[in-house]
C-alpha cells in the first residue's frame, strides 16, 4: 500500500494468471493507538480470449483448373469473444514502446528516437546525434517474427549519415556501413539478403571492422529519406526474423542511422480467405481457405493464411500451406496378354509423374509405387491387371518443379 499526496492510500493488487479467475480482496488500515478499519470486499474477474487453431501447416493438392478447400479450426478456450482478421502485412511506423523488437550487440546503440522520424513522431536510431555513433559497433535491431505469404516483400526508409571514404578509386566506398539480414531458424543463424538493384555501396577493407572488405553494404550520407525494398519471394510460407545491422571501424564517427516504417507484405492470389470471423467463448469455428489452381503452371506454390485477433500475446497466427498444382497428361492404353494391360504416357526428365486410379472421377487413390515418379525422357509406363469391376478409371498427372 501507497500513501499519496493526497493522504489517499493506493493498492495494486496481481492480475490472475487464467482467464475467469475471480480476484477478491480488501484492505485494513490500524493506526498507532490500535483503531482498526476494514474496507468492503471488492473483486474482479479477467476476461479475454484464448486462441488455439490447427491445422499447424498444411499441404494441397489439385489439378489445373480445379479449386480445393482447406478447414481450419479455430478454437477460443477463454472467457471472451475472439475477434480475427485476415491480414497480408506486418506493419511497424515504430511507436513509443518496442513491443516485439529487441535490440543488441557490441556497442549498441539503437534505441527509439524521435530526432528524425519519416512517420512522426518516432523512429528507430542507431546512434548519437550529439557525439556520433560508436566505434567498434556491431549492432542489430531484430523484428519480431514474422509468417510470410506469397511474393513476399519488406521495405523500409532509412536516414544515413555514416563515415564516407571516398578517396580515388574508392568513391563509393564506407568505413561505416549497414546490411540487412534474415533468419529462418528463430534466430538462431542469419543469412545476407540484397535489396531490389542491390546495395548501392561497399565496405572499405579494415582489420577491425565487423564486415568483410568490399561488402555491399547501404552507407549514409543520403541528406533525407530513402526507400529500400526486398524481395522475399523465397522464403513464402516460412517465418523468419529480420535484423537491421549496423558497424563501425575504430576511427572516425558520425550520426547514425535512422529507420522507420517497416513493412512485411505479400499476397497469395490462389489463396481466398474470409476477411474475418468471430468465435464466442469456449465454442470453435471452421474457416475455409480456397486454394484456386486456375490457369496457373503446374508446380509447387508456397503461401500461408495470416490473421490477426485480440487474444493477448497471441495477436499473430498463421498456417502455412504447400500448394501442388498438377498438369495431366494423355495416356494410351495397349493390351499385352489376357489379363493385363499396359499405360503408355509421354514424359521428361526434370518432371514429376503421379498415377493414380478410382471407380469413379471423384475419388483418385495413388497406386503404390507409382506415385511422386521422377521423369525419364521419351515415354514411361505401367503394366496392369484386369480387375472385376464395371469400370475403372486411370490419371496420370504431371508435376513440375
Amino acid at each position: 500500500m501507497t500513501l499519496q499526496a493526497d493522504g489517499r492510500y493506493t493498492a495494486s493488487i496481481p492480475a490472475p494468471d487464467l482467464p475467469g479467475d475471480g480476484f477478491a480482496y480488501w484492505l485494513e488500515a490500524v493506526d498507532s493507538a490500535g483503531n482498526q478499519n476494514v474496507s468492503p470486499t471488492c473483486g474482479f474477474t479477467v476476461r479475454y480470449p484464448l486462441l488455439a487453431y490447427a491445422p499447424g501447416s498444411a499441404t494441397m493438392m489439385t489439378g489445373i483448373g480445379n479449386s480445393t478447400v482447406l478447414r481450419v479450426m479455430v478454437t477460443n478456450a477463454g472467457n471472451a469473444e475472439l475477434q480475427w482478421q485476415t491480414t497480408n502485412a506486418m506493419h511497424e511506423p515504430v511507436a513509443d514502446q518496442p513491443g516485439g523488437w529487441t535490440h543488441g550487440g557490441p556497442a549498441d546503440q539503437w534505441h527509439i528516437s524521435t530526432n528524425e522520424a519519416f512517420s512522426h513522431p518516432y523512429s528507430w536510431f542507431c546512434g548519437d546525434v550529439r557525439n556520433g555513433y560508436n566505434n567498434l559497433m556491431d549492432a542489430s535491431l531484430y523484428t519480431p517474427s514474422v509468417l510470410l505469404g506469397g511474393n513476399a516483400r519488406l521495405r523500409f526508409v532509412h536516414w544515413a549519415e555514416m563515415e564516407y571514404d571516398g578517396r580515388p578509386g574508392f568513391e563509393n566506398h564506407y568505413w561505416d556501413g549497414a546490411v540487412v539480414e534474415i533468419s529462418r531458424d528463430g534466430g538462431v543463424l542469419f543469412e545476407p539478403i540484397d535489396p531490389v538493384g542491390g546495395y548501392p555501396y561497399m565496405i572499405t577493407s579494415n582489420a577491425v571492422s565487423p564486415f568483410a572488405a568490399n561488402r555491399p553494404c547501404l552507407g549514409g550520407r543520403t541528406g533525407g529519406w530513402e526507400t529500400v525494398a526486398f524481395d522475399l519471394g523465397a522464403y513464402a510460407g516460412e517465418v523468419v526474423q529480420v535484423r537491421f545491422r549496423f558497424g563501425s571501424d575504430g576511427l572516425v564517427t558520425s550520426r547514425g542511422w535512422f529507420v522507420d516504417d517497416i513493412t512485411f507484405a505479400w499476397d497469395d492470389p490462389w489463396l481466398a480467405a474470409p476477411s474475418h470471423g468471430v468465435v464466442e467463448a469456449g465454442e470453435s469455428a471452421v474457416v475455409e481457405l480456397v486454394l484456386a489452381a486456375g490457369s496457373r503452371a503446374s508446380g509447387t506454390y508456397e503461401g500461408a493464411w495470416t490473421a490477426v485477433c485480440n487474444a493477448p500475446g497471441q495477436e499473430r497466427f498463421g498456417v502455412p500451406v504447400s500448394f501442388l498444382i498438377t498438369g495431366e497428361t494423355s495416356m494410351r492404353l495397349d493390351s499385352r496378354e489376357s489379363g493385363q494391360f499396359v499405360l503408355t504416357w509421354a514424359s521428361q526428365t526434370g518432371l514429376t509423374y503421379h498415377l493414380s486410379s478410382a471407380t469413379s472421377l471423384t475419388h483418385w487413390i495413388g497406386i503404390p509405387g507409382f506415385t511422386n515418379m521422377p521423369g525419364v525422357a521419351g515415354s514411361m509406363s505401367y503394366t496392369g491387371t484386369v480387375e472385376a469391376l464395371p469400370r475403372k478409371f486411370y490419371r496420370i498427372l504431371e508435376i513440375r518443379p
